[in-house]
């Protein structure tokens, strides 16, 4: 990330390799991605706006989650009813009942946001992420 504006951030990828589990396992290497994380959502301010956003997590569940209720609930329908549906197993796409992973998830979204003293406090604790560093 090399800057941030009002209507968006200008980006620059690093030329490297991607890392192997056991470079992962090296503590010097650990030690230095540990620190440059740390320089990345520290050093990059979040605009007011997405601040008041909230996590970006739940803006794309709260987007997603008519389409995904609809499709989840016809292939469910499916496999319930033993139609072919595409998926390699027979069990439902959540691996349980659509209404119950929601509510579910609602569940968890309520007790995170009192975990970090309400949404008001959250909206505070909130850090630049970029949501594309994956663990192996």
């Amino acid at each position: 990330m090399l800057g941030t504006f009002k209507n968006g951030r200008f980006e620059e990828f690093f030329h490297a390799r991607t890392l192997k589990p056991q470079d992962l396992r090296d503590p010097a290497t650990s030690r230095q991605i540990a620190k440059r994380m740390r320089e990345l959502h520290e050093g990059i301010a979040l605009l007011e706006e997405e601040r008041d956003a909230g996590p970006f997590v739940w803006k794309n569940w709260d987007n997603w989650l008519d389409r995904c209720e609809r499709i989840v609930t016809h292939v469910d329908g499916q496999v319930l009813l033993g139609q072919p549906t595409g998926q390699r197993k027979k069990d439902l796409v959540c691996g349980t009942d659509w209404n119950l992973f929601k509510t579910t998830v609602q569940k968890y979204r309520a007790w995170l946001d009192e975990q970090y003293g309400g949404v008001d406090r959250l909206r505070e604790q909130l850090v630049f992420a970029h949501n594309d560093v994956s663990q192996t």
